[in-house]
Order: C-alpha cells, then structure tokens, then sequence
C-alpha cells in the first residue's frame, strides 16, 4: 500500500469476527472467499473468524467450506442444521457467543459478500484505544448503490453492521436478538446507548458493502 505507515495498537487484542453465510451457487462462493482474502490481508493478525453457514451447504459448494478451515486455523466453519433465512441474522448472536468464550476482545459482524481495506482492523483498533471507545466505526462503499460512499453515521439508516467493531463489554450486555430487515441498525444503536459516549470513528472508507 502507497504511503501506508502503521498506526499503534498497544497490546495484541484478539478481534472475534462473526461472519453470517449461504452459498447457493459458484458466485456466492467466490465473495466469501474474496472476504476471507481480505482479512488474510489485513495488517492486524491478531483475528478469529467463525463462519456460521445457514442451512447445510450443497454438496458441491461444502468443500469451499473446508477449504477456509483447512488453509489458517483463524478460522472456523459451522453449518447450521436447517436453513433460517433472515438476512443471517437467527445465529449472530450464537456466533459472538462463540468468539466472546474463545477470548475475543472485540466482535465485528459481517455477511460472506462483504470485504475490507487492509489497515480495516489496525486503524479502528488504534482510534478505539486512542481514544477510549468501545464503539468504533467507519465511512465505507455501497456496491449496489453505484458504488457511493456513505458518509457514515452510528444509526439506522446510516451505519452497516460490517462496518464497526464492539468491545466485548458491549458484545456481552448488547444481544443481536433481533432478525427483521432494520436489525442492522437496531443493533448499532442500542451499542451506541450502551457505549455512554464511548464511540469513535474513523474517517475513512475501508469497507465495502455488497
């Protein structure tokens, strides 16, 4: 990357990432997997993903499943016993459930279509202890609306749920307990309440939304 220079993150916070996936067909596979390269990517190793498949996955798609376990041991692989639909959301909380026992300090929810910048995780994770937050988001990209930039802003509407990371404070007292279409932003605003000020963004645009 051109003029990158690291930013601090003091001590090696482990970042839990849940990641909410069904693959249909060969395209869908290939979005996970560009997600997976792009947090193998990124600059902060420190990361432990959980990929919850919605429903068993086709026989010709599970091996795609296998495939992420198999080439780093960051990551995990769980398909569920019946397909939920959703938008995902019925096993989120599950998932963090996992990462927050596994030691994680801080839980990112994300979709298999969505993918990050490199320096996605080392500069939330820097602004966060800078400056005291346990909310911490960005700007980013929405794909499906010409590729525009959201100016983004921690409420519904205005925020995704791929688009912040939650101290494991937050992740415990906050449960993603809801699974309609505005659960997204339901979700950040109640972290938001439960962060008391707590909150920092990142004025950059390092994730895109698909």
């Amino acid at each position: 990357m051109r003029f990158w220079r690291p930013r601090p993150v003091v001590g090696e916070p482990l970042v839990g990432v849940a990641v909410a996936a069904h693959l249909a067909d060969d395209r869908q596979a290939a979005a996970l997997a560009c997600l997976w390269s792009s947090f193998r990517a990124q600059t902060y190793p420190r990361w432990l993903m959980r990929v919850t498949h919605d429903g068993p996955a086709a026989e010709g798609l599970r091996g795609v499943l296998g495939r992420l376990a198999a080439e780093d041991g960051r990551c995990r692989v769980v398909e569920t016993p019946e397909r939920l639909g959703r938008f995902g959301h019925p096993h989120r909380q599950a998932a963090a459930g996992w990462l927050l026992d596994a030691g994680c300090d801080w839980v990112l929810h994300t979709n298999q279509d969505n993918y990050y910048v490199p320096v996605f995780l080392e500069w939330l994770l820097s602004a966060a202890q800078a400056q005291g937050a346990w909310f911490v988001y960005c700007d980013f990209v929405r794909s499906h609306r010409l590729w525009a930039c959201q100016a983004t802003r921690p409420r519904r509407g205005e925020i995704d749920l791929g688009a912040f990371l939650a101290h494991r404070r937050l992740a415990e007292a906050v449960a993603f307990d809801s699974d309609g279409f505005a659960a997204d932003g339901d979700y950040a605003e109640r972290l938001v309440a439960a962060a008391g000020g707590r909150v920092a963004r990142v004025a950059a645009t390092l994730f895109v939304h698909n």
